[in-house]
């Protein structure tokens, strides 16, 4: 839909939720000096409308808020070249407020930016460590940091085989899996104490049932509480860059962060002609999985404050597995649980992006000298 000749004195102008509206519409509008406030929200547009600026050169507060844009330095030559009186922005829902340094990336482009997504600006000022605009891999970096993850089936009770176990984290298409981790009675992480079986009681009920099948009747054995073995404070720590796209939007808003464990084995003895590497391991099953929601982190935040979640969730256990769920010591089935933290862009995973690339590999040290 093309945008043409509009009251000579309107000062504000709302086309919110028109999916006619692309970055055509305003290539041929005449031109409304007065106007101070656009709202072009939900209208599905993909990049800022051309000649935005030639149609309404005055304008002061910008919504486009809930589009698909995902080019954020492509966005910001736009706005930059194209509007210089704006003062306030909204581009809340867009894919590109997914994208590292975000609020200080605008900020650094529009510095006479007032408000941006209906937050202040803080004071942030231009910084040569953002480098120019066009020079960014627009990826969102998020990392999940497994605290606990407790209440699994035991590990296996075959001889000689190992249990291990594997935590896979998946948003939208992207996913990423740890490393084999040890299984310790059914807890994969934990952040405190953990039970143990005792050995010596296992050995007493064998032998009980020996003697039981000679006739002999012995005195009924004593149930000695589980160990209780202070294990030191494990996490594991996965870290996804996914593209800034409509589709990691949409995975964000509508679905979340799916934590699936599953469970594998394999003999811990090697036979002499295979190096242990090499030995056939058990195909992994999924064991347990939940799905967490992180809406939250499309929510604005000031440039000084890193989003962060701390969740807590129940593992819905996976029926037709073969595995037997875990029970405490009052022969009670364990409920599977999840501790974790959840961090949009966290400092640590961004510092790769912040180095200044060098073509010419000039940057490179040298390794000494043999």
């Amino acid at each position: 839909a093309q945008v043409g000749m509009l009251p000579p004195n309107l000062l504000g102008l709302t086309i919110n939720r028109n999916s006619g509206i692309t970055r055509e519409s305003f290539q041929g509008t005449v031109a409304a000096p007065p106007l101070r406030f656009l709202s072009l929200a939900y209208t599905g547009l993909d990049d800022v409308p051309h000649d935005l600026g030639k149609a309404f050169p005055n304008i002061e507060a910008l919504d486009l808020s809930g589009n698909d844009m995902c080019d954020l330095d492509g966005a910001l030559q736009n706005l930059s070249a194209e509007l210089p009186a704006l003062s306030h922005l909204s581009l809340i829902d867009n894919p590109l407020t997914l994208v590292p340094m975000y609020r200080q990336r605008v900020f650094s482009a529009l510095p006479d930016l007032k408000m941006l997504d209906d937050i202040a600006n803080e004071g942030t000022q231009p910084s040569d460590e953002l480098g120019p605009l066009g020079s960014r891999d627009e990826k969102m970096m998020l990392r999940a940091t497994l605290l606990s993850l407790t209440g699994l089936p035991g590990p296996s009770d075959v001889p000689g085989e190992e249990t291990f176990g594997r935590v896979e984290i998946q948003l939208g298409e992207a996913s990423v899996s740890s490393d084999d981790l040890p299984w310790r009675n059914g807890d994969l992480l934990t952040d405190g104490p953990v039970e143990v079986k005792s050995e010596e009681k296992e050995v007493d009920k064998k032998a009980d049932k020996t003697k039981g099948k000679k006739g002999k009747k012995d005195a009924p054995a004593v149930e000695e509480a589980p160990k209780v073995v202070d294990v030191a404070p494990t996490t594991c720590v996965l870290d996804l860059a996914v593209p800034a796209s409509k589709a990691l939007r949409d995975a964000v808003r509508f679905g979340g962060l799916k934590v699936s464990v599953l469970r594998g084995g394999g003999k811990t003895a090697a036979p002499d002609d295979a190096p242990p590497e090499d030995q056939p391991r058990e195909a992994l099953n999924l064991v347990a999985s939940v799905m967490i929601p992180i809406r939250a982190i499309l929510e604005p935040l000031p440039s000084n404050r890193n989003m962060a979640m701390h969740e807590r969730a129940v593992l819905i256990s996976q029926s037709g597995n073969g595995v037997k769920p875990q029970k405490d010591s009052e022969g009670q089935s364990k409920v599977p649980e999840v501790k974790l933290s959840i961090e949009l862009n966290a400092d640590e995973s961004i510092a790769a992006l912040l180095i200044p690339i060098d073509p010419s590999g000039a940057d490179k040290q040298e390794s000494p000298p043999e």
